[in-house]
């Protein structure tokens, strides 16, 4: 191998461990980051979930959840959304077949949407995707936050269960 050859191999070795110290720079940015925001909304975790329905965002949009000993605060850009936990009734996590989106429901419409068995198995998989479903109540309304929870983790697990474990709701009665 010539100098030519060395100092090329020397400058991609360089190069690569440049790159690493980057990516590790930006990591630890992105987690002080975040550790700050947690501490701004006074939350015990955070995780970013796909918005589906029940919050002033657009439908599909990625929201940033952070639950606390307080509220839940969601928060998409600058705009910033929070309930109190005095007004919620329930926080489940689901499956989208039990939304009514079963899974013949999914396959059928995966099957004409992309054709034939691949369409069938994509429509399927939609089909079981996991909710975050929050239930509340507003001005005397029953309304639902209803989070896509794909790519989160434990996180809707967590909550469920810090609510569970820290809030009892009394019983009511809801006539129909």
């Amino acid at each position: 191998m010539d100098a030519f050859g060395i100092l090329l191999f020397l400058g991609f070795i360089g190069l690569m461990f440049w790159l690493i110290f980057k990516s590790f720079v930006k990591s630890n940015e992105r987690k002080q980051m975040i550790e700050e925001q947690k501490q701004k909304f006074d939350a015990i975790e955070r995780a970013e979930l796909k918005h589906s329905s029940g919050l002033p965002f657009p439908e599909g949009v990625p929201v940033e959840v952070f639950y606390g000993k307080e509220k839940i605060t969601f928060k998409k850009d600058e705009q910033i959304a929070t309930i109190d936990y005095s007004k919620i009734r329930s926080i489940d996590v689901i499956t989208g077949s039990e939304l009514k989106k079963d899974v013949a429901t999914g396959a059928i419409a995966g099957k004409y949407i992309i054709g034939g068995l691949a369409g069938a198995a994509v429509g399927a998989l939609l089909a079981t995707s996991t909710y975050l479903v929050i239930g509340y109540e507003s001005n005397n309304e029953n309304k639902t936050i209803l989070l896509d929870t794909a790519m989160s983790g434990l996180f809707s697990n967590r909550i469920q269960k810090f609510y569970k474990e820290n809030f009892k709701q009394t019983e009511k009665t809801i006539e129909l």
